[in-house]
C-alpha cells in the first residue's frame, strides 16, 4: 500500500495511522503505554458456514480472509446471497478482495493529504454511517469496480452461449456484506438484505439495515432513478423481475432505467458502468422518508442516466457503509444471508454464540442449522468473527449463591433443559424428576 514510513490513509494504512494516533493519546492525555495487543487492535479469529436449506441448489457464498494484503491485522469477512442464479456472488466471493486491494491503494494515494480526518476516523465506538474516509471510499470502490468487471464476465459468457446456440437471457445477482476489522477500527458495508450485528458485552448491535423495497426512501431511490416498483405478494418489488433487494451485483436488466419497461436482451449492448465516472461511489446520503408509497402507484420517476452517481441505478452494488471503533466490551461480529435472520433476531443470534463452544466455525454451524430447524426455506450462511480471545470468550457458568446466570435463547428442539441429574437436585430424588419443570441450563455447563 505504499513506502515504510508514509502514512497511507487507505485501509491497508489505516493501522500505522491509528498507531501513531494512539501515541498522540498518551502524550495528550497521560494515557499508560499501550501493549502489542492494543496497538494492533482485537484478537480476531473467524469461521463460517453455509448451508442448502429446501432449496434445490446453493446460491449462498462467503470468504474469509485474515492478514488480508499481507497485513497481519486486516481481516476480511464476507457473505454472498446469490439470486436468480449462483453466478454474481461466486464471483463477487472471489473477486471483491482483489479489488478491494486495488482500491484500497488508490485510495491511500488519493487522500495522501488528509492525514488528520484518516486519523481521527472510526474514532467513535458507536456504529455511524461512513461516507467521507479513505477506507469507506475504498469500500465502495471496489463493490462498484466489482459489478463493473462482473458485466464484462457475463457479456463474454452470454456471448459464449449464443455461439454454441445455447444463448439464455439470464441476469444472475447477487447481495453483498463484508466487514473489513483494521486495527481497532472496524467498517461494514452492505448493499442488499444481509445484516451483520456486534455482540457487545451480550447486547446486539446492529451494523447493518437490510436494502428491500419495503423501505421508504430505497422506494423513493428506485423512482428517482427511473426504476419501478410494486406491491406484490405481501411486499414491494423492483421492476419487471420484481426483486425484492434494491441493491446487489449483477441484476443487469435492473440496473438502467430504459431497461425497466418489459424483457430485453443486453447481449453486445452498453454497460451500465459505460463510463470512467460511472463507476464512481457517490458521496451524498440519501435522505430517509418515513413516508411511503400508495401499492397501486407504480409509476417512474423521469429516466436518467446513471451518470457519475451509482444511486442513479434503480439497483445499484453501491453500499451503505458504517465504522466505529471497536471497544474491549465487543466480543463477537455476526454476518448472516436473509436466509438467517427470515427466523432469528439479532438478539437470539448473539445468544446462540453465547451459549456454544467457542470455536467460530461451530457457532456459524450452530446458527445455520438452528435457523433451518425454525424453517427457513432458504440458503443459510453465517459468518463468525471473535474479536477476543477465545479464553477470555469462553465461560462455565456455575450456580451458586452469589453468581448470577446469564438467560439463554431456547432453541427449536429446547436443548437447554436441565440435565437428569440436575433434575434429580432440584426435585430431591429421582421419582419427582418426571414431575419437575424443565427449566433451563447453560448449555455451556452441561457440556463440562
Amino acid at each position: 500500500a505504499g513506502q515504510a514510513g508514509v502514512l497511507q490513509p487507505g485501509i491497508l494504512g489505516l493501522i500505522a495511522q491509528q498507531s501513531k494516533w494512539q501515541q498522540w493519546q498518551q502524550q495528550q492525555h497521560g494515557i499508560g503505554s499501550f501493549n502489542q495487543q492494543q496497538q494492533d487492535g482485537p484478537v480476531v479469529t473467524g469461521g463460517a458456514f453455509g448451508a442448502l436449506g429446501p432449496r434445490e441448489s446453493m446460491e449462498d457464498r462467503h470468504t474469509v480472509i485474515q492478514g488480508l494484503g499481507g497485513i497481519e491485522n486486516v481481516t476480511l469477512a464476507a457473505v454472498f446471497d446469490g439470486h436468480r442464479g449462483h453466478e454474481a456472488a461466486a464471483y463477487a466471493a472471489t473477486q471483491l478482495p482483489r479489488n478491494l486491494l486495488i482500491a484500497s491503494v488508490k485510495a491511500a494515494a488519493a487522500a495522501a493529504a488528509d492525514q488528520q480526518q484518516q486519523q481521527l476516523a472510526a474514532a467513535s465506538h458507536l456504529p455511524a454511517a461512513n461516507d467521507s474516509s479513505a477506507a469507506a471510499a475504498a469500500l465502495k470502490q471496489a463493490f462498484l469496480s466489482t459489478d463493473a468487471a462482473f458485466w464484462q464476465e457475463w457479456q463474454a459468457e452470454m456471448h459464449a452461449h449464443a455461439v454454441v446456440g445455447q444463448y439464455s437471457e439470464r441476469y444472475p445477482g447477487s447481495t453483498a456484506l463484508a466487514a473489513i476489522i483494521a486495527g481497532s477500527s472496524l467498517y461494514v458495508a452492505n448493499a442488499g438484505d444481509g445484516r451483520a450485528v456486534l455482540s457487545r458485552g451480550g447486547t446486539a448491535v446492529p451494523l447493518s439495515r437490510q436494502h428491500t423495497a419495503d423501505l421508504a426512501d430505497e422506494r423513493s431511490r428506485v423512482l428517482a432513478a427511473g426504476g419501478t416498483v410494486s406491491y406484490r405478494g405481501g411486499s414491494w418489488r423492483v421492476g419487471p423481475a420484481a426483486l425484492q433487494v434494491t441493491r446487489a451485483f449483477g441484476d443487469f436488466d435492473l440496473k438502467q432505467a430504459g431497461q425497466l419497461s418489459g424483457p430485453v436482451c443486453l447481449m453486445g449492448t452498453r454497460s451500465p458502468y459505460h463510463t470512467a465516472l460511472a463507476v464512481q461511489p457517490s458521496n451524498s446520503a440519501v435522505s430517509s422518508s418515513s413516508h411511503g408509497t400508495n401499492p397501486s402507484s407504480t409509476t417512474p420517476g423521469s429516466t436518467q442516466d446513471p451518470g457519475p452517481n451509482a444511486l442513479m441505478m434503480p439497483v445499484t452494488a453501491e453500499p451503505e457503509v458504517v465504522s466505529l471503533r471497536i471497544s474491549p466490551s465487543d466480543q463477537f461480529m455476526i454476518l448472516g444471508t436473509d436466509g438467517l435472520w427470515d427466523v432469528i433476531t439479532d438478539q437470539e443470534a448473539v445468544g446462540l454464540v453465547h451459549d456454544t463452544v467457542k470455536d467460530p466455525a461451530l457457532c456459524a454451524k450452530r446458527l445455520v442449522q438452528e435457523a433451518l430447524a425454525r424453517g427457513s426455506t432458504d440458503n443459510v450462511t453465517a459468518v463468525v468473527v471473535f474479536l477476543q480471545p477465545k479464553h477470555t470468550l469462553e465461560r462455565v457458568w456455575v450456580r451458586g449463591a452469589d453468581q448470577a446466570v446469564p438467560d439463554v435463547t431456547p432453541t427449536f428442539y429446547g436443548s437447554r433443559r436441565m440435565t437428569t441429574k440436575q433434575l434429580e437436585q432440584a426435585a430431591g430424588s429421582s421419582v419427582a424428576v418426571a414431575a419437575a419443570p424443565a427449566g433451563v441450563a447453560d448449555e455451556m455447563m452441561d457440556t463440562y
